[in-house]
């Protein structure tokens, strides 16, 4: 029972497609509820991973939120990412991982785990914290979501 509730509410948040000509879609609200078990292990103990389950993404999937991801990756994102989010910056500099490959987030590729990624980052490395309006930081999530490959 408990699985058929859960694959319930991820089936609420994954279809934001609109069919040409009906306009833009409204915000979604993404419910997000991740078990410890369905968790790396310690991440519980990361800091903001309470506050980060009682932030729903409220911005809409559209074009324009992915054009403002795109300008805040640009800006905030690409001296450490590169611009094509390969992690590839220079023949110099050791790689980091190509976030455009949903298996490179360590942490996970739900509204969440992104979210509390960039506003807290992840301690021991060189991903430090962005205080960025909520707003601005799930245009980042939709952005980096769009452009993971299958």
């Amino acid at each position: 029972m408990v699985m058929r509730y859960i694959f319930a509410l991820l089936l609420v948040g994954c279809s934001t497609a609109v069919p040409p000509g009906q306009g833009a879609p409204s915000p979604v609200t993404r419910v997000v509820s991740p078990t410890p078990a369905a968790l790396p292990a310690g991440m519980v103990h990361f800091p903001g991973y309470s506050e980060s389950l009682k932030v729903q993404n409220t911005v809409a999937g559209n074009g324009d939120s992915l054009a403002r991801g795109y300008n805040l990756f640009q800006h905030q994102c690409a001296p450490c990412h590169a611009r094509d989010l390969s992690g590839e910056i220079s023949p110099d500099q050791p790689a980091l991982h190509d976030l455009r490959l949903s298996t490179s987030y360590k942490y996970g590729t739900t509204d969440q785990a992104l979210y509390r990624t960039i506003r807290f980052g992840i301690p021991g490395t060189a991903m430090g914290r962005h205080n960025l309006p909520n707003p601005q930081i799930f245009d980042l999530v939709n952005f980096l979501r769009s452009r993971h490959k299958p």
